[in-house]
C-alpha cells in the first residue's frame, strides 16, 4: 500500500467531509528541508513475503482495520 492510497482510505472510512491538497514537494521542501524526504519516498509496502511464510494477520486489509475502530 503507498502512502497516498493510505491517505485516500483513511479519508474515505474516517474523515469523509475532509479535501486532500496536493502541496508540490518543492513548497515542502522549502518550509522543512531534508525531513521532506519522508514524505517523498515513494515506499509501496507488501506483505506477500510475510504470507509465503505462513503468517497471517488479524485483519487482511487497512479498510478491515478502519472499520473495526
Amino acid at each position: 500500500i503507498s502512502q497516498s492510497s493510505l491517505i485516500k482510505i483513511i479519508k474515505r472510512k474516517i474523515y469523509p467531509h475532509t479535501v486532500i491538497i496536493n502541496i508540490p514537494i518543492s513548497i515542502i521542501q522549502l518550509f522543512i528541508g531534508e525531513r521532506s524526504l519522508i514524505l517523498n519516498n515513494k515506499i509501496i509496502l507488501n506483505a506477500e513475503k510475510l504470507n509465503d511464510t505462513g503468517f497471517s494477520c488479524k485483519y487482511n486489509t487497512v479498510e478491515q482495520v478502519l472499520d473495526k475502530k
